[in-house]
C-alpha cells in the first residue's frame, strides 16, 4: 500500500496529495486552511500499533494493543531516518511525473504530518522526536485519536495539535471505532479537557458521515465547547470500501461538500458555538470546511489569519519561550482560501484534476480520471476496465 518501513515500528508514505502537489494538481486542505504545501510535507507514523480496530479511511491490519510493548528506536535517529526515507521514496516514485521546480523545492522538508496509520503519542520517544524535528526546522502537525490523555497532556509544543472526533456519542464511538479499551468515551472526554488547556494551536477534526449529519448538532457543540479549540474542521469521511457497520449498497457514509457546509452552518447557529467561531475557509476538493475562533479575525472584516508562520514558530522555539500562544505565529489568508470565494479553497496556481464517476454492475461507484484542461475526454486509470466494454455500459 505504499508504506516504507522505518526502523522497527515506524513508517513513511507518500500521500496522494503529496503526489498531486508535485504534479501541480493541488494540495490537501491544509494548504488552504493553514498554508502548508503538500510537496514540502512528509507523512509519518512513529508507532504503527493502534488501540482501535476501525478508523476513518484506513484498512487496519497493524497490531492492536493497549500499551507499548516493543523495542523502542532512538527518537533522534528516527527523525533523520524519516527525512531520508521520505526523500528516497519521493525521488524514486515521482522522478518522472513531478514538476522539476517542485521536486527541487521538495528536497527540503518543512513540515511533518503525524497522520498515518497508528497513534503517535503511544511511541515513548515522541517528545524527543518533536524536539529533534524542530531543531531541523521542520514544523510538526500532530493528529491524535484521544485514547491516551496522559501522554497527550505530557506532549511538548507541536506546531498544531489536532484531535479527531470520530463520533458525537458513546454509542456511535463504540460502533465506528471498536476500541480495545472498555472506556473509550471517558478517555476521549479526558483528552478534550487536555486540549482545552493547551496554549498553542489546537483543532478538532469532525469526521462526518451521512448518518450523523442530522440530530447530533448539540452533541458536537458540547464537544467543541469542552475542548475550546482554535479551529474546528468539518471533514467528510473518505470511503474506500470498508467502513462498518455500513455497506455501499445501503448507505454512502461520505457526505458531499455542500452537506458539510450546511452542517457547519447549523453548528454556528447554536449560540454556544456561534458566539466564538465563524466560517473561515473551505476546500471543496476535499469536502472540508474550517471554522475558526473569532480571535483570528480580530478586525471583523473578513481578513482571517489561520495560516501558520512557521519561520516565526521556529524563532519562538529557539527562544525557549515557556508558553507559545496560538496567536503568536499566524499569517493572513489569501482570498482564494476563504469560504464563499469562487476558488473554493483551490490554489489558482494549480491545475484542477477532476474525476468522472459511473456505477458498475455491482452498484459501486468507480472513477475515470481526466485532466479538465486537457480537452481530450476521459481515460481509464491503469488497470481499470474500459467502460465501453463493460457489461454495465
Amino acid at each position: 500500500r505504499g508504506y516504507c518501513a522505518v526502523g522497527t515500528h515506524s513508517a513513511v508514505k507518500l500521500s496522494r496529495w503529496i503526489k498531486s502537489s508535485l504534479r501541480g494538481r493541488g494540495s490537501c486542505f491544509k494548504r488552504a486552511f493553514y498554508g502548508l504545501r503538500s510537496y514540502e510535507t512528509m507523512e509519518v507514523a512513529p508507532a504503527l500499533c493502534c488501540t482501535y480496530r476501525h478508523h476513518r479511511w484506513r484498512h487496519l491490519d497493524s497490531p492492536v494493543v493497549r500499551k507499548w510493548n516493543y523495542y523502542t528506536d532512538d527518537a533522534k535517529d528516527l527523525a533523520l531516518e524519516f527525512v531520508k526515507q521520505h526523500l528516497a521514496l519521493m525521488n524514486d516514485v515521482m522522478a518522472r511525473d513531478a514538476k522539476p521546480d517542485r521536486l527541487e523545492k521538495a528536497q527540503t522538508v518543512r513540515a511533518c504530518d503525524f497522520s498515518l496509520l497508528g497513534e503517535p503519542v503511544v511511541y515513548p520517544g515522541i517528545n524527543t522526536l518533536l524536539t529533534r524535528l524542530h531543531n531541523l526546522k521542520i514544523a510538526t502537525w500532530m493528529d491524535d485519536i484521544g485514547m491516551h490523555p496522559k501522554e497527550l497532556d505530557a506532549l511538548p509544543t507541536p506546531t498544531q495539535l489536532t484531535l479527531t472526533v470520530l463520533a458525537p456519542t458513546p454509542h456511535w464511538m463504540e460502533m465506528l471505532m471498536q476500541s480495545v479499551f472498555e472506556d473509550p468515551w471517558d478517555r476521549f472526554q479526558a483528552s478534550l479537557v487536555v486540549l482545552a488547556k493547551k496554549p498553542y494551536r489546537t483543532a478538532l477534526r469532525l469526521v462526518l458521515i451521512e448518518t450523523l449529519l442530522d440530530g447530533h448538532f448539540q452533541d458536537y457543540a458540547d464537544i467543541i465547547c469542552k475542548a475550546k479549540p482554535d479551529f474546528v474542521e468539518g471533514n467528510s469521511n473518505v470511503y474506500i470500501g470498508m467502513y462498518p457497520p455500513f455497506t455501499t449498497s445501503d448507505s454512502n457514509p461520505a457526505p458531499a461538500h455542500e452537506k458539510v457546509l450546511q452542517f457547519c452552518h447549523m453548528l454556528l447557529a447554536i449560540p454556544s458555538v456561534g458566539k466564538y467561531y465563524d466560517m473561515a475557509c473551505e476546500h471543496e476538493h476535499s469536502a472540508c470546511v474550517l471554522l475558526a475562533h473569532k480571535k483570528f479575525n480580530s478586525t471583523g472584516l473578513g481578513r482571517w489569519h489561520t495560516w501558520v508562520d512557521t519561520g516565526r514558530f521556529h524563532q519562538l522555539v529557539e527562544q525557549n519561550r515557556p508558553v507559545i500562544q496560538s496567536e503568536d505565529y499566524t499569517l493572513e489568508n489569501p482570498d482564494w482560501t476563504l469560504a464563499g470565494n469562487v476558488a473554493q479553497g483551490f490554489d489558482p496556481e494549480e491545475n484542477r484534476h477532476r474525476r468522472k464517476r459511473r456505477v458498475n454492475h455491482h452498484g459501486v461507484e468507480t472513477a475515470l480520471a481526466h485532466v479538465a484542461s486537457a480537452g481530450n475526454g476521459s481515460r481509464p486509470k491503469p488497470g481499470m476496465r474500459n467502460p465501453k466494454s463493460h457489461p454495465s455500459s
